[in-house]
């Protein structure tokens, strides 16, 4: 748009097409495993005991909670997506 003298006018240049939608491809994409199958559950409590036991001592030694606050916070995180599957 183009102001000249306080009035709107709009300018003559043509509007761009649509874009057309993508096809559908002919073969269906594999769908990716769920990452509970590839760390067993069972693994899960010693991983996060030996991750807990390092942060402690982390956090007694240095005094700061910003590192073992976010690495306990990814290792929520992870957890979580292992023990939902996504």
């Amino acid at each position: 748009m183009s102001t000249h003298g306080g009035s709107c006018t709009r300018s003559s240049l043509p509007l761009p097409l649509p874009l057309p939608l993508p096809l559908p491809l002919p073969l269906p994409l594999p769908l990716p495993l769920p990452l509970s199958l590839l760390l067993p559950p069972l693994l899960l409590p010693p991983l996060t005991v030996l991750v807990g036991v390092t942060l402690s001592v982390w956090w007694r030694r240095r005094g700061n909670l910003a590192v073992p606050g976010i690495a306990h916070a990814f290792n929520d995180a992870v957890r979580q997506a292992l023990l939902s599957g996504h």
